[in-house]
């Protein structure tokens, strides 16, 4: 069997309803050279019939992969990475499409690259816009096809972190998803993005490849209920981890890294952590006082929750 380009990776959990949107943007595609991964996160909608319908539709190959029991989005990626076979890999949500012209402008983007950069690269990077509106999530690039890091386009060029990452398939599985909760689903960005910075650039193109859905919620976008309670012991460690591995950017960007310092205090909290415990497990001084000065901050954030969830 020939090996696809590009493997399209999607993790879903009882989105019957939002996949055929994801399906009709693959479908047409101006290039087919790829292959759609989907792995089902334990649905109990009939998403298993749902797939099985759309692979006999399908102009391309479609992987469909199950889990017994909902673990969370990143053990269903992780998954899908395991299974893909492209060149390159890149992210599809349940509910957002990608242009007609995405896999044709990913593939033809990377083989114009020279060999020699290539090996170098973890990827691309091509751009998101609001599905709903076609609006550009970030404004232009200062140079297109700039090389940078996951790190240093956030924390050195202030650049939005949504953007579409088209990865070579040996870095994205050489990072995988934190796999220590279950249930909720780890920030990508502190637990694969940036670690993934640490090591390779990557280049950034302006071209829009994906049609972004922004009226869903996560740990990155709370709802208005704030996050679920499952997700916060997950978003006070996401935060702590910022706070411990990322800190040599704080001078760049410290206000980003109070407002995480008050997250951790926050969702620790939430979970019973004392602020007690939380100031000793962070490391130097400078830390320890990032964390004091953000506790009042913490605690507006803290009442907030509460009331969200309680009412009261």
């Amino acid at each position: 069997m020939v090996k696809p380009y590009v493997s399209v990776l999607t993790a879903t959990y009882n989105r019957r309803d939002y996949l055929p949107r994801a399906f009709e943007s693959l479908q047409n595609q101006t290039c087919a050279d790829f292959e759609w991964v989907v792995c089902d996160d334990g649905s109990t909608d009939g998403t298993c019939d749902l797939m099985e319908s759309l692979r006999k539709e399908a102009r391309f190959e479609l992987v469909y992969l199950r889990q017994n029991e909902n673990s969370g989005r990143h053990f269903a990626m992780n998954h899908c990475a395991r299974a893909a076979r492209g060149v390159l890999v890149c992210g599809l949500d349940s509910d957002d499409q990608l242009t007609p012209d995405a896999i044709a402008w990913m593939k033809g983007t990377w083989q114009s690259l020279p060999c020699e950069e290539r090996e170098t690269l973890c990827g691309i990077v091509g751009q998101d816009a609001v599905l709903h509106t076609g609006a550009r999530v970030a404004p232009p690039l200062p140079i297109e096809g700039m090389t940078s890091s996951f790190l240093d386009m956030p924390f050195r060029h202030g650049r939005a972190e949504d953007n579409h990452k088209i990865i070579r398939r040996e870095c994205y599985r050489e990072f995988p998803f934190p796999e220590e909760h279950r249930g909720a689903f780890f920030p990508e960005t502190i637990g694969k993005w940036y670690p993934m910075g640490r090591k390779y650039d990557a280049r950034y193109f302006d071209h829009v490849t994906i049609l972004a859905d922004r009226q869903t919620t996560s740990i990155q976008r709370p709802g208005k209920k704030g996050l679920a309670p499952r997700q916060w012991r997950v978003a006070a460690l996401a935060s702590r981890m910022l706070l411990e591995d990322y800190f040599d950017f704080f001078w760049l960007r410290p206000i980003k890294f109070v407002n995480h310092s008050a997250r951790y205090a926050c969702y620790g909290a939430l979970t019973g952590e004392s602020a007690w415990r939380q100031l000793r497990q962070l490391r130097g001084w400078v830390r320890r006082a990032v964390y004091l000065a953000s506790l009042p901050i913490g605690a507006c954030w803290y009442a907030r929750e509460r009331f969200a969830r309680d009412g009261r």
